[in-house]
């Protein structure tokens, strides 16, 4: 998010300001004056953690604002906590993604945090045998070594290895291939040494270790989902770290979610935020929820027709990210236009376009299904609804029970 040459936050004045303090991207500590209070769990998490808590999962729709609560809660917790907090869309390829990715991404990523807190001065010098043994394991599961990569010699050579090394494992698939096959016969290796990493930063730091890994819910094949969650979660819960989770909210409503859950001490959803309730009558809770969430990011509140966003808070169904999606691309349409502020007919053309997109991949009895759904607020057909969730065709809504309905951008296909 932009912000002013004092730290002060930007609203927007013009449209070309709109689309920047419209970006699809988490809200950082330096910029929480966006923040709009919500229903949250994230007080679940921070008092379950203080209490002695270590595993927890968090779901929610893909844009729902996981990472903008997870982030406020690193903030919330970092006194009691040596708190790492990273993206996996961010430090690997989550397109092909499996386990051993996230172990490895899991301890450079204690370790980047331990030595970025060494060289501010605020613990003492890290433990170089641990830093050498974590090199030496890495350069032997790769075969990458210090000297085909980095141009420093001696100690720095290795310190640059480790802090480039995530990069190399997102972008070289020959890299990730490599690892996996020889970490397939040495995960227990692994994990001590990240076990290793672990018991250093909570020495020097005097707290303990915290690690939120986001993004996991954007994993794009629910297939792949269910390995990491189902079939390997048993080595990811070998290292020793307080942990938190993202998981798909497709997971949550599989069968197979009792028995993930029950390997861990909690786990909440971030609902989407409710617009209308299960019979279709607007609440004016939802709505102030999204017309605040303009108000703090814009100052000229003449940048966008009252009409326009109505329009655009009922087409994104709740659904923060959506949301943002609407406004921010509906502010290059009314700029294509010569128009001073958005408006209907803005939203109304980007609407269109990500309708299209959508139909390109519903099948006939997608639309059927989708019908059903429409109609009842409830499904039990397990695998056409996990899908349909998995691509944000069907909302979740949370209510005392809690019910589905189609995104209201899909809702004009099924009269086709």
């Amino acid at each position: 998010m932009p912000t002013g040459s004092e730290g002060k936050l930007v609203k927007a004045d013009t449209l070309k300001d709109m689309y920047r303090v419209f970006a699809y991207e988490p809200l950082t500590m330096d910029d929480f004056g966006y923040y709009v209070k919500r229903e949250s769990p994230r007080e679940n998490f921070r008092l379950g953690l203080l209490c002695g808590g270590k595993r927890y999962l968090l779901a929610g729709h893909s844009g729902c604002g996981k990472s903008t609560e997870l982030i406020k809660l690193s903030d919330e917790l970092k006194d009691n906590f040596f708190v790492v907090y990273f993206s996996v869309e961010g430090e690997l390829d989550i397109d092909d993604l499996q386990c051993e990715d996230v172990l490895v991404a899991i301890g450079l990523k204690i370790f980047k945090e331990a030595k970025r807190v060494e060289e501010d001065g605020s613990i003492e010098k890290l433990n170089t045998d641990i830093i050498d043994d974590f090199y030496e394991f890495l350069s032997d599961v790769t075969e990458i070594k210090v000297e085909e990569r980095i141009k420093e010699k001696g100690v720095g050579a290795k310190l640059t290895y480790l802090l480039s090394f995530s990069g190399w494992l997102k972008s070289e698939s020959r890299t990730r291939v490599e690892m996996r096959r020889k970490l397939e016969h040495r995960l227990s290796d692994l994990i001590e040494r990240i076990n290793n990493m672990v018991s250093e930063a909570e020495i020097k730091t005097k707290k303990p270790v915290l690690v939120i890994v986001d993004d996991l819910e954007k994993i794009p094949r629910i297939d792949a989902a269910k390995k990491l969650f189902y079939e390997d979660i048993g080595m990811l819960l070998q290292i020793k770290p307080r942990m938190i989770y993202t998981i798909p909210i497709s997971l949550v409503l599989d069968p197979i979610f009792a028995q993930i859950k029950s390997r861990f001490d909690d786990d909440q959803t971030l609902p989407n935020i409710k617009i209308k309730d299960r019979d279709g009558n607007s609440l004016t809770g939802g709505k102030e929820f999204f017309e605040n969430f303009v108000n703090n990011r814009v100052a000229d509140k003449q940048l966008i027709e009252k009409e326009a966003l109505d329009f655009a808070i009922e087409m994104s169904g709740g659904v923060l990210g959506q949301f943002v999606n609407i406004v921010r691309n509906s502010s290059i349409y009314a700029l294509q236009d010569g128009d001073d502020c958005i408006k209907k007919g803005h939203i109304e053309l980007y609407v269109h376009k990500e309708r299209r997109s959508f139909d390109r991949f519903l099948s006939y009895g997608d639309i059927e299904f989708l019908k059903v759904i429409r109609d009842n607020k409830d499904a039990r057909d397990g695998d056409t609804l996990l899908m349909l969730l998995h691509s944000l065709s069907i909302l979740e809504y949370q209510n005392d029970n809690n019910w589905f309905d189609v995104n209201p951008i899909i809702v004009p296909l099924l009269e086709k």
